[in-house]
């Protein structure tokens, strides 16, 4: 095979008490590997040297508000923000000793959080961060879907302008070279979902 590399997400890929193993495999066979987490287990050090050592080279962190209260109140635990924050940090103090490894801030927009997008950019050029990626809330199935757009509707279009407006703000971002790994054809589309 030809394989340009492998993202291991979830869940949670940190509760796999093989995960080390499976990183090992993969990256054994000269293959990149990459990881998405909340960054709750990464908020203990030894554990990013432990990915870093086995040939780990990229981490996508989930933070949703740079608003403790909101960030937990999204993921329903109280601590995510402050354990997301300490594996942001833990990271990017072990890129000296692993400069061949990156992190990425990814964060889902919501209705909650739209209005910060400027700002998580800042949040993460301030603390070393290599890019932020946002993505956009999504629900499984056909009936989710329905049920996301009559809310949408009913959310009404002052609201969707506001996001609109945000989006527009990460567009001028993007084209002012900040660091965000999301193409402006993708941050345009993010408009439709």
């Amino acid at each position: 095979l030809n394989v340009s590399g492998i993202g291991i997400t979830g869940g949670e890929p940190l509760l796999r008490k093989d995960l080390i193993t499976i990183i090992k495999h993969i990256t054994q066979k000269k293959i990149p590997v990459s990881i998405s987490s909340n960054g709750y287990y990464l908020s203990n050090k030894d554990k990013v040297k432990e990915l870093f050592d086995v040939g780990l080279r990229s981490i996508a962190i989930s933070l949703d508000s740079i608003n403790p209260d909101i960030h937990n109140r999204i993921r329903g635990v109280d601590d995510a923000f402050s354990n997301a924050v300490k594996a942001f940090e833990n990271i990017v103090e072990l890129k000296n000793e692993y400069p061949r490894t990156s992190v990425t801030l990814s964060m889902v927009i919501t209705g909650s959080n739209y209005g910060e997008v400027v700002n998580m950019v800042e949040f993460a050029e301030a603390r070393g961060i290599d890019g932020v990626s946002f993505l956009p809330a999504q629900t499984m199935g056909i009936e989710h879907n329905i049920a996301d757009r009559e809310k949408k509707l009913k959310l009404g279009q002052h609201l969707l302008n506001d996001i609109n407006k945000s989006i527009d703000k990460l567009i001028e971002l993007k084209r002012d070279k900040k660091p965000i790994d999301n193409t402006i054809k993708y941050l345009k589309l993010l408009k439709y979902f």
